[in-house]
């Protein structure tokens, strides 16, 4: 490998030593481990943090291992922003993943080669290693190009695109009163759904950091590249969460080794039947305000046990 990874770590000691086990196997030459500090209202906190970053302390090859460990709670919006933007000190590219994304092994060398054919390619913003196309193949190479960046269970990008991240989406006030996600979206409902989603981050009413990323690649019109076959495997949602219990359809997706060498596609242009297709999907998704609302509801449940 060329390139470096991210690791993000919390509290999920089983789940972090399954993907850590797959990044030993993948040997990359440089590791940054980012790690978010125990929330004061939770009692086991402290003893499952402590136990988590144990485990990342066992490297086995050669490797340059860099570490960001939290002795505050940040959360999982500034941990991971202020992680990546701490990345981005220090490195022009990078592979990102999360405790609860359990890559295939073909998934570290399909980013490390697509990073660094695009990496002057000032269309592409990221490299997803997900798939939810539920088995339909798309385009006439191994990836096709999306024009959505939500893709992020397992992903590369470079500094250049993320110097576009504003965590707080500081632009979205002026592009919405100029009717700019109108232009986007495939119809009302899916301008419904981002609509809220964008309005109750700028407004900062819920703790996340991803829907930010996707309005970085919405408004500069960027490409994410997404594998025709799925690379990661996401075993995160269960009580041990931070957001999400509910299952959803794409969780748990068995994966499928892409080969080599890798086929490109002949153009670098959107796949509509697939955006299309994701749209759709994203549209089963309850409403965004009652997504919002049951998270404020569970960590209020969690304050009273």
């Amino acid at each position: 490998m060329q390139y470096p990874v991210v690791f993000f770590i919390f509290n999920r000691p089983e789940k972090t030593a399954q993907v850590f086990a797959e990044i030993c196997r993948a040997q990359p030459p440089q590791l940054f481990i980012v790690a978010d500090g125990p929330r004061s209202n939770h009692p086991t906190d402290k003893e499952k943090v402590a136990a988590t970053r144990e485990i990342v302390k066992h490297i086995n090859w050669p490797c340059q291992v860099t570490t960001n460990f939290s002795d505050i709670n940040l959360g999982c919006k500034k941990r991971i922003a202020s992680g990546i933007d701490w990345v981005f000190e220090q490195v022009d590219a990078t592979i990102i993943l999360e405790d609860d994304c359990v890559p295939d092994q073909s998934f570290f060398q399909y980013c490390d080669e697509l990073l660094e054919r695009y990496k002057d390619d000032h269309r592409i913003a990221m490299i997803s290693g997900a798939n939810h196309q539920d088995n339909r193949i798309r385009g006439d190479g191994d990836y096709y190009f999306s024009r959505y960046g939500h893709y992020i269970w397992g992903w590369a990008t470079w500094k250049r695109a993320w110097k576009a991240y504003d965590v707080n989406i500081k632009e979205w006030p002026k592009l919405k009163a100029q009717g700019w996600l109108k232009t986007f979206v495939y119809n009302d409902a899916e301008f419904r759904y981002w609509n809220a989603a964008f309005q109750s981050i700028h407004l900062q009413k819920v703790d996340t950091w991803d829907y930010q990323w996707d309005f970085a690649v919405m408004k500069n019109k960027w490409l994410s590249i997404i594998p025709n076959h799925n690379l990661i495997k996401n075993i995160g949602f269960d009580n041990s969460a931070t957001h999400t219990f509910k299952v959803p359809p794409a969780a748990n997706f068995d994966v499928t080794p892409i080969t080599f060498p890798i086929k490109h596609p002949k153009l670098v242009s959107v796949c509509e039947d697939a955006d299309i297709y994701s749209s759709n999907k994203t549209l089963q998704r309850p409403p965004f305000v009652l997504i919002v609302l049951r998270r404020i509801l569970r960590e209020f449940a969690k304050l009273l046990k």
